[in-house]
This record gives C-alpha cells, sequence and structure tokens, in this order.
C-alpha cells in the first residue's frame, strides 16, 4: 500500500466494504483515508452501480442491510469534504431509488448536474412466460438448444444465452442437465457453462473470455447474480430471468446485458413460477399497510409487506410491481420499464426490432421461433392434462409426457416413484456407489488419510440420506442437513456432492429418454403391424367379396346361356310348372 500512499496510482479502483473496519479489524484502506496526506490527494470519487446504496446498503421492509457499507460511503462524503467531486452512476435509478442516493452522497439537487438518458434500449424484445411445473423442471429451458448448439460448421453464427439463477446450485444443475441435451460429441467441450463468484477467479477470467470472444466456444452461459453488472459481451443476443426476481432493478440490470451492440434483435425472457400467477394484488396492497411511510412508497415492497429474519421466503419478499407486471399481461413491458425509471425521454418507448413485447395490448403475432428456430417453449394444456413443447394453438406441438406423467398424484405413499419427498428407490443405490467412489478419491488426496478414515469426509449413514433428496429439493443446504455437517465442511465439499448428484440426474434422464424413445419404437411398429393386419383383413374381404361377386356373375350367365338355348324370355321361366306340362300337350 506504499505506493498507493504516495499517489502513484492516478485511478483506485475499490469495494465499499474497503473503506471501513472489517469485523473489528481495519482494512488497509480503511486506515489509509484518516492520513490526511492522503485524503489530499483524492480529487474525483466516482460510485458506480450506485442504486445499490438502496438495494443493498439500506434497512428496508423490517431487515437490515446485507451490505451496509454502501451507505456508509455517506460518512465517506464527509470525510473527503466539498473539495471532492462525487459522481453516482447507474443504469437503474427510478425516483424512490435516486432520493436515497443523494441523501446518502450529502448531493443537493439544486446544486448538482443531473444526466439522465434514456434507459430503453430499441433493439431488445421483451417476452413473460410461465415456467411450467417447478423450476427444477430444466426442460422448461430445452428451447435455448437446438441442433446446431454447438456446432463448428463454417459460417454458423453462434446463438449466445446468458442464462441468470437465484441460487448458486441451480447454475450448475442446470448447465449439467444442457450439456446433456447435447449430441454426445459436443458434451463436456465448454458450449454450456457456469459462472458464479465462488468459482477460482482463474476459472471465471477463462469463462468471461470465451464467451466474450466472437470466435469463442460457450453459447450458453449460466449464471448468478454476479453478472447482473460488469459484465460487457457486445454479441448476447438473448437474456433469460429463470425464476421471478425481488425487484424491478435487477430485472433492468439483468435483462442490459442483452444486445449491447445496440443494433442486433434481442430478446429478454422473464420466466415465472406458476405461484406468482396466484398471487393476489389486492391482499399484497393491504400487507403493505403494515410497513412504514417510506417502504410503503417503494414500487418494489414486498407483497407479504413487513418482513422478518424467519419470514422472508422468495414467496414473500418478491416486490409487488415484479408482481404486477407479470399477472398484468396486458400492459406493454416496455411502457412499464419506462414508467418504473422515470424515462419521459422521446426514446423511451421506440423499438427496432420485429417486435416491443409479448403483451397482448400488441396483438398475438409475437413469434419466438425468430430467434430459437424450431426450439419450442414449454405449455401445459389443462384440457388432455399434458405437458407440450409448443404453443397450444401450434399445430406442429410435440407431448413430452403422457396424461399419467404430467399429472402426479398428491396423495402418493411416502418414498414411492410418485412421492416428490424422495428419491425413487430403484435410483438409490447407483448413485450410492458413486458418491461412495467420490469419497474413496477424495480421501485418496487427503494428506492425513493415514490418521482419519474415509467416513471422515462423509459417512455411509450421511451417503443414504443424501442418496434419498428428491430431485426438486436437492441443493447445498438440503446436501449439509442431511450429512449432519457444518457450513465449514459445505464450503470443501458440497459443491462436489451436488455436482455428482446434478451428473446422475442427467444419465437417469438420458437413459429415461432412450427408454421413450424405444416405447415410441414399440408403438411405432405396433402401429405399422396393426395397419399391415388392417390391410391383410381388408384384403381378405375384398377377395372373398370379388369371389362372391364372380360367383353370381357366373351363375347369371349360365342362366342366360340356358335360356337363350330354348328361345324362352327370362319371364316365362317363372310360369307355374302346371302351365308348362298344359303347353307341353298342345304341342
Amino acid at each position: 500500500m506504499g505506493r498507493v500512499e504516495a499517489g502513484a496510482y492516478s485511478v483506485l479502483v475499490a469495494q465499499a466494504e474497503q473503506f471501513f473496519v472489517d469485523e473489528g479489524r481495519p482494512t488497509k484502506l480503511s486506515s489509509l483515508i484518516k492520513k490526511r496526506k492522503f485524503l489530499e490527494k483524492i480529487r474525483f470519487l466516482f460510485i458506480d452501480e450506485a442504486h445499490t446504496i438502496y438495494t443493498a446498503g439500506t434497512d428496508l421492509y423490517g431487515l437490515k442491510a446485507f451490505r451496509p457499507a454502501w451507505h456508509g460511503l455517506s460518512e465517506l462524503v464527509t470525510k473527503l469534504g466539498d473539495s471532492v467531486n462525487v459522481a453516482a452512476l447507474s443504469g437503474t435509478l427510478p425516483k424512490h431509488i435516486k432520493k436515497s442516493v443523494l441523501d446518502c452522497l450529502h448531493l443537493d439537487p439544486d446544486d448538482m448536474f443531473s444526466i439522465k438518458h434514456s434507459c430503453n434500449r430499441p433493439n431488445i424484445s421483451y417476452a413473460i412466460h410461465e415456467i411450467v411445473g417447478q423450476t427444477s423442471d430444466w426442460r422448461n429451458l430445452n428451447f435455448l438448444i437446438s441442433e446446431s448448439t454447438g456446432s463448428t460448421e463454417p459460417g454458423r453464427k453462434r446463438l449466445k444465452v446468458l442464462v441468470f439463477h437465484d441460487r448458486l446450485e441451480d447454475t450448475i444443475a442446470a448447465k449439467i442437465f444442457q450439456d446433456m441435451m447435447l449430441p454426445k460429441e459436443r458434451r463436456g467441450k465448454g458450449v454450456i457453462r457456469y459462472y458464479h463468484a465462488q468459482m477460482s477467479k482463474e476459472y471465471m477470467k477463462d469463462v468471461y473470455e470465451d464467451f466474450r470472444d466472437p470466435n469463442g466456444i460457450c453459447e450458453i452461459l449460466h449464471a448468478t447474480e454476479c453478472a447482473s453488472t460488469g459484465l460487457d459481451i457486445r454479441d448476447v443476443t438473448v437474456v433469460v430471468q429463470y425464476g421471478i426476481v425481488r425487484e424491478m432493478t435487477s430485472l433492468g440490470q439483468r435483462g442490459g446485458r442483452a444486445g449491447r451492440d445496440g443494433v442486433t434483435s434481442s430478446l429478454v425472457v422473464l420466466l415465472v413460477e406458476p405461484w406468482v400467477m396466484k398471487c393476489k394484488l389486492q391482499d399484497a396492497r393491504e400487507a403493505a399497510k403494515t410497513l412504514s411511510k417510506k417502504d410503503a412508497a417503494d414500487p418494489d415492497h414486498p407483497i407479504a409487506g413487513k418482513l422478518t429474519d424467519k419470514k422472508n421466503g422468495k414467496k414473500l419478499r418478491t416486490g409487488y410491481s415484479m408482481i404486477e407486471l407479470a399477472q398484468r399481461r396486458e400492459r406493454c413491458i416496455r411502457r412499464t420499464n419506462a414508467e418504473y425509471n422515470g424515462d419521459e425521454t422521446s426514446e423511451a418507448l421506440q423499438f427496432t426490432g420485429p417486435w416491443c413485447c409479448n403483451s397482448t395490448v400488441h396483438g398475438d403475432s409475437f413469434d419466438y421461433s425468430y430467434w430459437f428456430g424450431s426450439s419450442k417453449l414449454l405449455y401445459y394444456d389443462p384440457g388432455d392434462e399434458i405437458i407440450y413443447a409448443g404453443h397450444p394453438n401450434d399445430r406442429d406441438r410435440t407431448p413430452l409426457d403422457d396424461r399419467s406423467a404430467s399429472k402426479r398424484k398428491a396423495d402418493a405413499p411416502p418414498g414411492t416413484a410418485s412421492d416428490k419427498s424422495y428419491r425413487p428407490a430403484a435410483e438409490r443405490s447407483s448413485l450410492i456407489s458413486r458418491l461412495i467412489a467420490w469419497r474413496h478419491e477424495t480421501w485418496k488426496k487427503d494428506p492425513l488419510r493415514a490418521l482419519r478414515p474415509a467416513s471422515f469426509i462423509l459417512s455411509d449413514k450421511a451417503i443414504n440420506k443424501i442418496a434419498g433428496i428428491s430431485h426438486s429439493k436437492v441443493g447445498f443446504n438440503k446436501i449439509t442437513e442431511r450429512a449432519g455437517q457444518s457450513q465449514e465442511w459445505a464450503d470443501k465439499y458440497v459443491q462436489d456432492i451436488f455436482t455428482i448428484i446434478c451428473e446422475f440426474d442427467a444419465d437417469i434422464g438420458d437413459l429415461q429418454k432412450l427408454a421413450r424413445a424405444r416405447r415410441e419404437e414399440v408403438k411405432k411398429k405396433a402401429k405399422v403391424a396393426k395397419a399391415a393386419m388392417d390391410a391383410l383383413d381388408d384384403r381378405t374381404v375384398f377377395e372373398q367379396e370379388s369371389a362372391r361377386r364372380l360367383q353370381s356373375v357366373m351363375e347369371e350367365t349360365t342362366l342366360a346361356a340356358v335360356t337363350a338355348s330354348y328361345h324362352i324370355q327370362p319371364t316365362q321361366i317363372l310360369v307355374h310348372p302346371q302351365q308348362h306340362k298344359t303347353s307341353d300337350n298342345r304341342h
């Protein structure tokens, strides 16, 4: 820090937390800013992503701020004094957040320059779509993969996709599932990757550089919020937010990663959970009465009202504005964004893409195939209770399950294949074998393996418990809980275990896909055989009918020949036998 203190660098980049004491220990930068000579060298303070002062640095809705250092920048501004020019920068500063930022940084609206550009990116189209079933059913993301994904065919243009997830483990699970959807020769090549803050700096740099490279390999990147700011990649065409976000600012930040070249027709898709569409906005308005006046005026106030440390799950903390955006499909998404951000510029509602958004106010012409070709989003048809790839009005839609698979029984006995609380018993032994193999390989690398057995890492009992976790509930916390281990243990091992489970589930899915294909093949063969039998039956009937008709014709022909030999009209044969006898006597 000696060179920093001496002023050897003209620009110093720092996190907000570096200016303050960390858990009772002063940071190097917090010690420096106490020195008058160092402070006198500072001329400008630029605060990027300034909205974080409010969203992360302020106590909101009854909960403490999770990054209070951001709001602590108020103290830093005071310490720097009037001689330092302060600038706050952000792509999302709606009125309520802007006011909080100005108050925190002691900026007088009458004594400052406020430069505001439109937050609208005209080349982006917006869409909202409801997830079918649970978010853990990664088939909801199948529309991102086509036959050409990962192809190295000369002249092919990559479709770069960035998918945002709430949880770190979801980025891993989705990546593994989608990688298994690729042809075998393209799997594990880096076509689909994940990106989150717990990866090593080397890994994150490698992934970022490859995804940014126009000639790189990665086409689909599953990421956490860490990619929502600072990830400036100009040729990302599609951004998917998988699961509703808490606030409109988060959606704006993440969606802003798409179409950054300002030219390419890009798409931002918000995939929302089924529960979102069932929330009652009236109840949320009533719940807002439990909040302070300031919090109640926040358009992103939680639909449950005031939160507590024990009452802050996603279904409770999601903001009113996000629920309203998802439910009110008659409202233009672009207009809603403009109103939220106070964007009254002439460019606020302009769009250069094929569609503005898939809101019903624009009709029903919105077509995902513009970006995804023949790949289709999932829809649940309540009429026949089947999940389809393709809209109910799409003649080419494809059923993913039969009725019995789509409609799960709610009263399934615990531990059975239909019970969602446990992994099917038939799958557990194979998963246990993989976990035991992982434990052995991990133990072999332990420098203290001579002093402690493999069970020190994970006991047999814990492995059995982990193997019983259902597909829909598996996650870092659930694995740690079943293992009966500490957070320190989780930091060391849980990601490896989670990856093994996800890869196992992907393999199971692959086998199930093959089984379905075989069943379909059997059905097709049975259908062909039945058609052949039906054709044979039809031929037999035809031949019998032809023979009958031929016999009839032959009989009629014989009768006509006999009649002609006697020179008698055919009607005369029908005369009573007695009359024939009389006639003969006369002759």
